[in-house]
């Protein structure tokens, strides 16, 4: 007789909710989770059915499921549309829902609910989105496309060589923003509502690769508006502001 297979309650919650949002067959399920046709056949069906009892182990949440899956359906809408949500912003909306849904006044949920909630939706993770501007996230591949096509244009009509060609640009450093995104999420990216304070670089280049000296612009910080020449050759001559 074949020895039974070992699985976890997680790897079984796991295995039911990749069937449910059809990122698995059960047949897939099963292979990938190594748990019996029969009992994954078993929760699959009851958590169709509404049963969700097999699967979420423990006592009820204070958020009944059908509302925490609504939930994790608005995280993943902010993700898509740019916003992506963190623990703050899903924990003050949960407190919304649950003051509606339990008719309560003022609940409070704690980090322990939040850390809880992770656990029982496998299908979302916690990342670390790269703040972009309105401006910068609103830019698509056809508009770089459009560009560079209209600058070249532009170019040949003009008798202009490479010295007398430049490209400036300025990097600021904004914080990381701690998000919640689907699991198969790679690359984050938030937008920043208004411009925000940052230190920033400014570097400009020419086509012929001649390059002037960049400029730092520290706000809040007193600076010698006198020329950097002890930091490097790469930086010899960078003006700080």
């Amino acid at each position: 007789m074949p020895p039974r297979t070992s699985y976890t309650k997680d790897m079984l919650r796991v295995a039911v909710h990749g069937v449910l949002a059809q990122e698995h067959t059960i047949a897939s399920a099963f292979r990938a989770h190594d748990i019996p046709l029969r009992t994954l056949r078993e929760h699959v069906t009851n958590a169709r059915n509404g049963n969700s009892q097999p699967v979420w182990m423990g006592p009820p949440t204070v958020l009944p499921r059908p509302f925490e899956l609504d939930l994790v359906a608005w995280i993943l809408a902010m993700e898509l549309d740019g916003h992506p949500v963190g623990c703050r912003e899903i924990t003050d909306k949960a407190t919304e829902m649950v003051a509606v849904v339990q008719d309560m006044q003022s609940p409070k949920l704690t980090t322990g609910w939040y850390t809880r909630f992770l656990k029982r939706h496998p299908q979302i993770k916690i990342a670390k989105a790269q703040v972009l501007s309105k401006t910068r996230n609103g830019v698509d591949k056809d508009t770089v496309v459009e560009f560079f096509l209209e600058l070249v244009h532009s170019i040949s009509m003009v008798d202009m060589n490479p010295s007398r060609i430049f490209n400036m640009d300025e990097t600021s450093f904004s914080p990381l923003k701690t998000a919640m995104v689907h699991r198969t999420t790679k690359a984050v990216y938030a937008e920043e509502s208004s411009a925000a304070s940052h230190v920033t670089i400014v570097a400009c280049v020419a086509a012929d690769g001649a390059k002037i000296p960049p400029l730092f612009v520290l706000p809040g910080d007193r600076v010698s508006t006198e020329s950097s020449t002890t930091v490097g050759e790469f930086i010899l001559g960078s003006l700080y502001m």
